[in-house]
């Protein structure tokens, strides 16, 4: 059987005709195969050549990020769509070719156009030359504003205080930090109002740590978008009191760093302890005073561990050890002109001028830490006489300075002279 198989192969095979009809099939199939592929090619019903037709359909990438290309760091862009549609028309070899792709971009350049409102063309590329591509949208309206940025101080508000368990009650929250930086377009900046996070402190049992994400509203009460904000959670702490209470430790600072250092920070972990006792003993103490610290001895940044003194009338004390972290740095120097000096305590009627220093002004030096001083202006800090209880004459009186924490001030004088009249 397997002989007569191999016979007819053999006789096909020399056979004239049949060579010339697979040769005829072949190119057949090679014709098809390339001039079935262009553009110019009409689709087929046939099932087969539709594997090399050309469609008029268009196909789509549905949900195709927008990339914008702008500085970012000089500007704000608003009104661009996240993602558009892309749709090709061409060789459905080349579409699906260019679907399986990963490099393709659809884009708009906005770099050159300056601040304001534009219709600009959706661009792309990375797509095969020979396929015809539509974006939808082809346009996109968009306005450039310049970025800015702005310190603001925040506001924690508590709610449900009123599902609080019997008995129980809250303090005042801790917030840090207590001003963030916002971020954005110059006209949504100018906007803002208040700067808020919300705390919810129903059925709490125990002081509540927690983080809370911040809103931004405008003096109309209405939520503003597309702002920036560091930081965008701000760490509060709601100190919950019933038979027990929670307060600060205070660790005190005695003597001064040695030449040339300023302080960084010093932290305490944690900075609050929980006194247990009757509720008219721990009612007494609003804050624990822990060791003394002496910065004399303190030359580079240290940790130190305490144990928590236990104080009168308390039973217990938890946690019984705190950490005091102390972290320095070279002491720099900032100088601010004509400072005016604030009167502060006149009394009523009474009318105050300077003798000297004269018109009221002063030179002042701020010395501390880089990364404290460069951020402070002249609005951060005040130079003050205290004129309380004093009654019309001329009196020398101390200049007085408040201002950043582990900042100090320096002046030719500390002394004013005042004349008070009627």
């Amino acid at each position: 059987m397997e002989m007569e198989e191999e016979i007819m192969l053999d006789q096909l095979l020399r056979s004239r005709w049949f060579v010339r009809i697979i040769s005829f099939m072949l190119a057949v199939l090679l014709f098809l195969g390339i001039t079935l592929d262009s553009p110019q090619s009409k689709p087929s019903t046939n099932p087969f050549l539709t594997l090399f037709s050309s469609s008029k359909d268009p196909k789509a990438f549905e949900e195709v990020d927008l990339v914008s290309y702008y500085d970012e760091e000089k500007y704000v862009v608003t009104g661009l769509p996240e993602k558009i549609s892309i749709y090709l028309e061409g060789s459905e070899s080349l579409i699906t070719k260019a679907k399986l792709a990963t490099n393709y971009e659809a884009y708009v350049d906005l770099n050159g156009y300056k601040e304001g409102t534009h219709q600009v063309p959706v661009m792309h590329r990375n797509i095969p030359g020979q396929l015809t591509v539509k974006t939808d949208p082809e346009h996109v309206t968009i306005t450039i504003e310049e970025k800015v940025s702005k310190l603001a101080p925040v506001e924690v508000q508590v709610i449900n205080e009123s599902k609080l368990p019997l008995g129980y009650a809250y303090e005042t929250p801790i917030v840090y930090p207590n001003s963030i930086t916002v971020t954005g377009a110059k006209s949504q900046v100018n906007k803002i109002a208040l700067i808020k996070g919300y705390i919810n402190i129903a059925f709490a049992k125990e002081s509540i740590d927690t983080s809370v994400p911040l809103f931004i509203y405008d003096s109309q009460g209405n939520e503003l978008k597309n702002l920036d904000v560091y930081p965008a959670v701000i760490d509060v702490r709601v100190p919950i009191t019933s038979p027990y209470k929670s307060v600060p430790i205070r660790v005190k600072e005695i003597n001064s760093l040695p030449k040339g250092l300023s302080l960084v920070s010093i932290t305490v972990e944690p900075n609050t302890v929980i006194i247990y006792g009757q509720k008219e003993d721990i009612d007494r103490y609003e804050y624990i005073d822990g060791k003394m610290l002496n910065l004399r001895t303190i030359n580079e940044d240290t940790v130190f561990t305490f144990d928590v003194p236990v104080p009168d009338k308390i039973s217990i004390v938890k946690p019984e050890k705190i950490k005091v972290k102390v972290q320095v740095a070279k002491q720099e120097e900032k100088t601010f002109e004509d400072v005016s000096i604030k009167v502060k305590g006149l009394s009523q009627g009474l009318k105050a001028s300077f003798i000297t220093p004269s018109d009221g002004v002063l030179d002042v030096n701020l010395l501390g830490a880089q990364s404290i001083l460069e951020d402070v202006t002249i609005a951060d800090f005040d130079i003050f006489v205290d004129l309380s209880q004093l009654v019309t004459g001329e009196h020398i009186v101390n200049i007085e300075f408040n201002g950043p924490q582990y900042v100090k001030w320096e002046a030719h004088t500390f002394k004013a002279k005042v004349k008070i009249t009627e």
